[in-house]
């Protein structure tokens, strides 16, 4: 769901492949994560909490941290997406 509207989203076919490889792993509605407590949707703050644990680990660990550099702060979830989307461009030939 997108602004409470749905929509599809393009794969390719390598995409296709592996879900269709775990399909027997994934439970009757069909999440490819599902929230590992009840097997239903992961909640909208899913994401968030990970980072955040994360942090705390890494930053436990060595210090550092996930810090977004230009707002000297943990990353949030659209940074995350972000970065990836920036990361994808550089790396592979794949479009937008």
């Amino acid at each position: 769901m997108k602004a409470q509207k749905e929509h599809g989203v393009s794969l390719f076919q390598e995409a296709i492949n592996l879900l269709k490889s775990i399909q027997e792993y994934t439970p009757p509605q069909n999440f490819i994560f599902p929230a590992p407590r009840n097997g239903q949707m992961l909640s909208d703050r899913s994401l968030t909490t990970l980072i955040k644990r994360m942090h705390e680990q890494k930053f436990k660990d060595t210090g550092l941290g996930y810090i977004d550099p230009k707002q000297n702060r943990v990353i949030t979830t659209h940074e995350f997406r972000s970065t990836f989307r920036d990361w994808s461009t550089d790396k592979t030939d794949y479009p937008r």
